[in-house]
């Protein structure tokens, strides 16, 4: 089950975190896997040779895919080497915590650049590559942000909202030409961007108290998913989203539900996966 063995797959912003995670699941499907990273080539060299270790080719690219250009040299670049793309895993994104007021101008385009013009511009390009071959699969990493909004999250909840709009309009593009596109929805996962967040005690008991799980994600968890949707066994499955929380749902209020006390919320914090 979920083997990818001759699975040519790119995963945007895979040099920790989920991203990271996501990579290795498909490694140990049998995938050659493309590592992306946008500034630290130690932790991503490291994820390459982990690759490598699971018996399957690496390939170490240097983008921020928020950039097009960058985006489109990506997707080059792995063509050329490997002779195609079977898998596209957009994972990079930039979390903001900005009320409307504090959002300006740059913060706006740096948010949709990094959450909903970079998975656009790298769908657009390796699906090029995937309808020549009549096959393909894009799985795009939206967030629980998407779909239930948070005060204070403008930016970002209006991205994420896009990500997953934008991947059913791919399903419906694409669907005929053999290509599915998914995404996957995590909750609060423990990644280095999320460290500000779920460091803040409060913010801690207010997630578990809402989670039936009783526990922080880990990005092996979303990286389940993924490795599910790039398989042959979700070959009759696209224009989905697959939130990944533990049971959690956003809520109405800031209301610990076993204390009954408003729980504060963390100061303002930007992560960014890659």
């Amino acid at each position: 089950m979920f083997q990818l063995h001759g699975t040519r797959a790119i995963v945007t912003g895979s040099g920790r975190g989920i991203g990271r995670a996501v990579a290795l699941a498909l490694a140990r499907a049998g995938a050659d896997v493309a590592v992306n990273y946008r500034m630290n080539k130690e932790a991503a060299s490291q994820v390459a040779r982990e690759v490598e270790s699971f018996g399957g080719k690496a390939l170490l690219f240097q983008a921020d895919v928020s950039f097009p250009d960058q985006a489109c040299d990506l997707i080059r670049t792995v063509v050329e080497a490997w002779g195609g793309v079977d898998v596209l895993v957009n994972n990079v994104g930039l979390q903001s915590r900005a009320s409307l007021e504090a959002t300006d101008d740059a913060l706006w385009g740096k948010v949709l650049a990094s959450n909903l013009t970079a998975p656009f511009i790298c769908a657009r390009e390796a699906a090029r590559h995937m309808v020549h071959q009549g096959h393909g699969r894009i799985v795009n990493m939206t967030s629980l942000g998407g779909e239930h909004v948070t005060p204070g999250y403008v930016a970002f909840t209006a991205a994420k909202g896009g990500a997953n709009l934008l991947t059913k309009a791919l399903a419906v593009e694409l669907g005929p030409k053999g290509i599915t596109v998914n995404a996957v929805a995590p909750g609060s996962i423990e990644t280095e961007p999320m460290q500000e967040v779920l460091g803040d005690p409060d913010y801690r008991r207010y997630l578990l108290a809402r989670t039936p799980m009783s526990r922080i994600g880990q990005p092996e968890d979303v990286a389940a998913a993924v490795l599910f949707f790039c398989s042959e066994e979700a070959r009759w499955i696209t224009g989905q989203t697959l939130v990944v929380d533990g049971g959690l749902r956003a809520s109405s209020g800031y209301v610990s539900a076993q204390t009954g006390q408003r729980i504060k919320l963390p100061p303002s914090m930007t992560g960014a996966d890659g």
